[in-house]
């Protein structure tokens, strides 16, 4: 980035680069990865997901989250994951694969756990950590996706 702009046309960039990419994944068939194992709340994100015209693609094992962001990153719009899950991995792990391999991919870490949510934040500090039982409207906020889907 030029050095002359400002940080705030430096963050206006950054986020019409972010939208026009979301934009781009919607058209072609993508979706947000949920990654969670409570099948009432993976629901509910994905009802959330829906009225904010996205296709939910529901996991729920860290290991299957994994297998997709390996095969089809492509398509992941952006991801909704869980700490505790079924399996040997946790959120975690999730989160790492993104940070580290996908970081195009706008994800909201969600979790009942304050301290996994405060170890999360403290480890991957650009992380959006949102606790359970926290307003379902504060996900498309935190991942960016009310001015791609009103825009």
């Amino acid at each position: 980035m030029r050095k002359d702009f400002s940080e705030e046309t430096i963050g206006y960039i950054r986020s019409s680069q972010q939208l026009r990419m979301i934009c781009r994944q919607m058209i072609s068939g993508g979706y947000c990865l949920i990654v969670e194992d409570d099948w009432s709340i993976a629901q509910m994100v994905q009802s959330m997901m829906e009225s904010n015209g996205m296709r939910g693609r529901i996991v729920s094992r860290a290991e299957d989250a994994l297998t997709v962001l390996n095969e089809d990153a492509k398509h992941v719009i952006c991801a909704v994951v869980d700490h505790t899950l079924m399996g040997s991995a946790t959120g975690e792990d999730v989160v790492r694969e993104i940070e580290h391999h996908h970081p195009e991919i706008p994800y909201v870490y969600y979790t009942g756990d304050r301290e996994a949510a405060a170890h999360v934040h403290e480890r991957f500090p650009a992380a959006n950590v949102l606790l359970k039982g926290e307003d379902f409207s504060r996900f498309a906020e935190a991942l960016g996706l009310q001015k791609a889907v009103a825009g």
